[in-house]
């Protein structure tokens, strides 16, 4: 098969199974035309036909409007990187669920105050970056292959104890919240070489960890 990269969401669909990256993010189209640059800055909804991407490995959209995420990106069975950062997103399809292969998801500022639990069930995933957000809580305790967590700049007043689950975590980010204190429970994480506390409210810091 031919793993071919798409710069242009119209040609893609002519051929959507040939399609392994599909990658329209705003920085990537100010390079071509400047048809695809008003393109770029058109996109605030995803269509439906998203979904007949079946072999699609690679999605990315960064720094576009989008709004929502249709419940058709469920559909693509072969992700392994989805881009969504610097978008207007305020929630997250449940079906992301169902995304299995994915190893990498960038959420990075958006406009989230909470996840679905679906995102849980991503039991591949190694990277997740959910920075610039308004999150509070995560229901993330399961996804045991997690090595690399990205929260800098939410809402957390405490550190999550479902981040306290993530066995194989190596790097944590929680720069710029609200965190008063951190659970004792954050010894578990045994493989962690990298935690960035900076610009929280930690008082008093344990070194027993």
């Amino acid at each position: 098969m031919n793993h071919s990269t798409y710069n242009n969401l119209e040609k893609s669909l002519q051929n959507p199974s040939e399609v392994r990256i599909l990658d329209l993010s705003s920085q990537e189209l100010e390079t071509l035309s400047e048809e695809l640059e008003t393109l770029s800055e058109e996109i605030e909804t995803l269509s439906e036909e998203i979904g007949t991407f079946q072999n699609l490995e690679k999605l990315i959209l960064f720094r576009n409007r989008l709004t929502a995420i249709p419940k058709e990106i469920g559909k693509l069975r072969n992700l392994e990187t989805l881009i969504l950062a610097e978008n207007r997103l305020k929630t997250i399809p449940n079906e992301i669920e169902q995304l299995q292969n994915l190893k990498t998801l960038d959420l990075y500022e958006n406009k989230l105050s909470n996840l679905p639990n679906g995102i849980g069930k991503l039991e591949n995933l190694k990277e997740l970056n959910l920075s610039g957000n308004q999150l509070s809580v995560l229901p993330i305790a399961q996804l045991q292959n997690l090595e690399i967590l990205e929260l800098f700049r939410n809402q957390f007043t405490t550190l999550p104890k479902e981040i306290t689950e993530l066995k194989n975590l190596q790097i944590l980010n929680l720069f710029e919240n609200k965190i008063k204190t951190l659970p004792k429970e954050i010894s578990r994480l045994s493989n962690l070489i990298w935690l960035d506390l900076g610009k929280n409210k930690i008082e008093r810091l344990s070194l027993d960890f």
